[in-house]
């Protein structure tokens, strides 16, 4: 009877992960709730729309961060974390915020993210101020680095989005 016991609660978690999407990992970080990373490379408008479309661990209020909500997610990165030296912030979105400060490569490939997204591009909402076409920033984790795409994106290289939400 025990053994039955312990397989139907075993056959029922299982179950309950499927239905619950057993992939979410949402966390709160300073006050926003993170949800996982989209399952695909995305150009700035997929980003935009998957994140306005997600319906992630019992939440549909999901929106594309901005550079300022980006920053957050930078650890051992202190210029380009918040409050550092980098000046590129939701106040300050022009091609003259870019300084050195915003770019580390201190070592290719180290891990720069509170949430340990590895060799990642992720969009944020906010558009470059000065320019005629759509560039946006962008938070390169791999290389402790704030930098501008094109919406469109570039061939070879990913770009995603990791959405987020108020959490209180």
């Amino acid at each position: 009877m025990k053994k039955i016991f312990v397989f139907f609660c075993c056959f029922a978690s299982m179950v309950l992960m499927i239905s619950c999407g057993g992939e979410e990992d949402c966390r709160s970080i300073n006050g926003n709730m993170w949800s996982s990373l989209a399952p695909t490379e995305l150009v700035w408008a997929e980003a935009d729309d998957y994140c306005n479309n997600l319906n992630e661990c019992g939440h549909s209020d999901w929106y594309l961060p901005t550079i300022s909500e980006l920053r957050t997610l930078f650890k051992n990165c202190p210029e380009v974390e918040t409050g550092g030296s980098c000046k590129i912030t939701d106040e300050c979105l022009s091609t003259y915020c870019d300084n050195e400060d915003c770019f580390m490569d201190r070592e290719a490939l180290y891990i720069y993210s509170r949430l340990g997204d590895k060799d990642i591009v992720l969009w944020s909402s906010s558009k470059v101020s000065n320019l005629s076409h759509d560039e946006f920033w962008v938070a390169i984790f791999s290389l402790g680095r704030i930098y501008r795409y094109y919406a469109r994106g570039y061939s070879g290289i990913p770009l995603t989005a990791r959405c987020v939400r108020n959490a209180d």
